[in-house]
């Protein structure tokens, strides 16, 4: 194993979910509030026009888009200043819209701005809704809107965590995968190295593992090439932190009392985030990534567990003192 594939074993972000959440709700906020100016400058005479108790009209769309516009700029500050706090690299993000998900070159991650679309949708389909809900007039449907809007809160956000989690996980999770390659490339970047190496161990064949890693950035992903790409042991670890996440997330770890009991099981809830890719064991190449992903994986899973742990025992020590 190379260097730089056992420095990949340090790298552990699971972490940075948690104060990710936090932040992008806070630039909802924000978005609603840069909202509210935007539609207060509307034309008079045509905004009663903006909403519509049967359907959104068309300016609602526009409000929609509005909205999407503001978190293009909005949402990747609010992850840099993360980064910034809890991550030891000067990480610049950006909002593009690109055939990938997202991609790091060098300290920069561009995440495909269309991820946020389904979030900013969600806020404005939410407080819309409550409007109605609320509403004693439909005469008064812009003003009643425009003062939720204006008005939308932290704590209002985080009473719908369920929904806006479920919206904010992708975004999350291909931060966190694009920040474990960023983390990957910085001893070469620090040393002032533009060219970090790549390598599959499916394949010695250089060109052919390059050209495999270019289909894949562009969106194509050929079954051969695609299994070229999650060989390398970059790849290995970053997908390791996304399916960590996802067991994290599904377990829910704010519910759990017994972490003995969930360390000594946690194997077998691992099994079906596993990636069936490789799981040949009479096969050499696909079982030593097999055996790495779920290293990489096992140890981030426990992390979180620690973590959790931690918080659980902190609490309920303040709990006690209380009493």
């Amino acid at each position: 194993m190379r260097l730089y594939e056992i420095l990949n074993e340090a790298i552990s972000l699971t972490h940075l979910q948690k104060p990710l959440e936090k932040a992008i709700i806070g630039s909802f906020v924000d978005i609603a509030h840069e909202t509210s100016k935007h539609l207060s400058r509307l034309d008079p005479e045509i905004r009663d026009e903006v909403l519509k108790k049967t359907s959104l009209s068309p300016l609602s769309e526009q409000v929609k888009t509005w909205m999407f516009n503001i978190s293009t700029n909005r949402i990747p500050k609010a992850i840099k200043a993360v980064l910034d706090k809890h991550v030891d690299a000067d990480i610049k993000v950006e909002a593009r819209t690109i055939t990938s998900s997202g991609f790091a070159d060098g300290n920069l991650i561009v995440i495909n701005q269309t991820l946020f679309r389904p979030l900013t949708d969600y806020i404005f389909n939410t407080v819309y809704q409550n409007t109605l809900d609320n509403l004693d007039s439909e005469d008064k449907l812009f003003q009643e809107f425009f003062s939720q809007m204006k008005t939308l809160s932290t704590e209002e956000l985080e009473y719908n965590e369920y929904h806006i989690h479920a919206r904010m996980f992708e975004v999350i999770s291909v931060i966190i995968h694009e920040a474990v390659h960023v983390m990957q490339h910085k001893p070469q970047s620090d040393k002032g190295r533009q060219n970090t190496e790549y390598r599959s161990y499916l394949t010695k064949d250089k060109k052919k593992f390059s050209s495999a890693i270019d289909k894949v950035s562009k969106g194509d992903y050929d079954t051969s090439a695609y299994r070229l790409y999650r060989s390398s042991p970059q790849e290995i670890a970053a997908f390791a932190h996304e399916a960590a996440l996802k067991l994290v997330n599904n377990i829910d770890l704010g519910q759990i009392d017994d972490f003995p009991y969930l360390r000594n099981t946690i194997n077998q809830d691992m099994q079906w985030y596993m990636d069936d890719q490789f799981s040949d064991p009479k096969n050499p190449e696909e079982y030593k990534i097999f055996k790495r992903f779920h290293k990489l994986m096992y140890q981030e899973v426990i992390r979180a567990i620690d973590r959790a742990e931690k918080e659980f025992n902190k609490k309920k020590k303040s709990n006690t003192e209380e009493y």
